[in-house]
């Protein structure tokens, strides 16, 4: 092999398919043009290479620009072409989702190049029209000659027609070819061998887009197409920056619905007892004590002060006894009380409330019950029983006992 002219004259870059009847490969050049690929088909079974033979040396006269040579060698037989890199016809379909239209299109760009390329010998027809030599690049359709073992036998027109149906067949689906009449008759004459040439075919193709009354080039189409994926994806960024918007004030919304609930809850908490912890200060003077007050409260809490003590003492000893040497003036009214400076204080004993603790629960819980409840409030010149801080002093009048 290495010494032979295909050897001397390709370097093969990928096989394509290999087995006893017909290999075929994608080969470079090693000399002229290097940078070409082109396609190489091996025909080793004698019965195909009789049937392909007299066909194969008709390539140069029949206006094939894409047949580069022949030859024989080894007892086979070997055609050149140019190839060309593309997606395939079926490739493109399943990938792409094309309008009626542009497949409409795309039937007739099939048959246009077939003529263009002059009268293809039937065996080469029934090979190009195979959907793996069908390609399609940028809105144009090109073929690749690749031949098939299957189809060496098959070179009559009714065969050629029906690989044309099959095309058709893969461009349109079986529901709209049920549904445009006209699409139907085509189909159903290529199948019954009514057609004599392609023309008949294009002429036909041209009817349904008139039909439809769409006259358009695939160029036409592609840009339509690419307006309405523009089109789309504009209305698509729309809806997602509306979204996020939506989302974004959901958010704030949720975020301000908590700020209020939390705002309604606290003022709710400021109509009860408890605002908040505040450790005050106690006064140590001026402050009378029941000796018995730390036993009942538990606490140990300021004394007066001896001084305070002694003058209280010494002042009600004066209010209680008659001026000696002489008559009680009768202005005096002995029955009055005495002022604030020298009339002793009612004793108290101090309560400092409590965490959880309100005014009428002190009381309750100092007198039994909360019947002292407005005597306590006026003593301490509280207005609203609900409204105490934590660590407020709360003075208790002490009630003597009657004998």
């Amino acid at each position: 092999m290495q010494g032979s002219r295909f050897a001397q004259k390709y370097t093969v870059l990928k096989v394509l398919c290999s087995d006893n009847r017909i290999n075929c490969y994608i080969a470079q050049r090693k000399e002229g043009e290097k940078d070409k690929f082109v396609l190489i088909n091996e025909i080793c079974k004698r019965e195909i290479i009789n049937q392909y033979i007299s066909q194969i040396i008709t390539f140069q006269d029949c206006g094939l620009t894409d047949f580069i040579e022949y030859f024989t060698e080894d007892s086979k037989l070997y055609a050149v072409f140019s190839y060309t890199e593309g997606m395939n016809l079926k490739k493109v379909l399943t990938s792409q989702k094309l309008p009626f239209e542009f497949r409409l299109l795309l039937g007739q760009k099939i048959l246009h190049n077939l003529m263009e390329n002059g009268s293809f010998p039937n065996v080469l027809k029934a090979n190009v029209l195979h959907w793996e030599n069908i390609l399609f690049n940028d809105n144009l359709v090109g073929f690749n000659y690749r031949f098939f073992a299957e189809e060496a036998d098959k070179s009559q027109n009714d065969t050629v027609y029906n690989y044309f149906k099959i095309i058709m067949n893969q461009l349109f689906r079986e529901d709209e070819i049920e549904k445009n009449i006209k699409l139907k008759i085509i189909v159903e004459k290529c199948e019954k061998d009514i057609y004599h040439s392609f023309g008949e075919v294009l002429k036909d193709l041209q009817d349904v887009l008139t039909s439809i009354d769409k006259t358009k080039d695939l160029k036409t189409i592609a840009e339509e197409k690419k307006k309405k994926f523009q089109a789309f994806f504009s209305k698509a960024v729309v809806v997602l920056v509306a979204v996020t918007v939506g989302i974004v004030a959901y958010e704030r919304f949720i975020q301000d619905n908590k700020a209020a609930t939390v705002y309604n809850e606290v003022e709710k908490i400021g109509t009860v007892d408890v605002v908040e912890k505040k450790e005050l200060p106690i006064a140590e003077e001026n402050v009378f004590i029941p000796a018995n007050s730390e036993e009942k409260t538990g606490e140990i809490l300021p004394e007066t002060s001896t001084e305070a003590k002694g003058e209280q003492e010494s002042s009600k000893e004066e209010a209680e006894k008659p001026e000696e040497g002489g008559e009680q003036n009768p202005l005096d009214d002995t029955s009055k009380p005495a002022t604030n400076e020298t009339q002793p204080q009612q004793a108290y004993k101090s309560h400092y409330v409590k965490n959880n603790e309100n005014l009428t629960k002190i009381v309750k819980a100092e007198y039994g019950s909360t019947d002292m409840l407005k005597t306590v409030m006026e003593y301490n010149g509280i207005t609203n029983a609900n409204i105490i801080r934590v660590g407020q002093e709360i003075k208790l009048p002490i009630i003597e006992e009657k004998e």
